[in-house]
């Protein structure tokens, strides 16, 4: 089966690919939102998780565990201590 992926959006942190095959002679396409490596973590301080409040468009702030993407040449071990 071959799988035509297109760019269509190149951004920062995410990128979108539009990915077309035909099955069954059936043409599929599936729009897929690409994202690079990211971590998060678990932060326990005694019986408590830590949680980090953030806005989130469209539904406002939200409680999160800390994370983010893991920048070229980082480690993930210095991603999560960043975060």
């Amino acid at each position: 089966m071959k799988i035509k992926k297109t760019k269509k959006y190149k951004g920062k942190n995410i990128d979108i690919a539009l990915y077309e095959t035909k099955l069954n002679g059936t043409r599929i396409s599936q729009e897929i939102v690409e994202q690079g490596n990211a971590v998060a973590v678990l932060a326990i301080d005694d019986e408590y998780v830590i949680l980090v409040k953030e806005f989130r468009y469209p539904v406002g702030h939200v409680l999160d565990i800390p994370a983010g993407n893991i920048d070229k040449g980082e480690t993930p071990l210095k991603c999560a201590k960043r975060e």
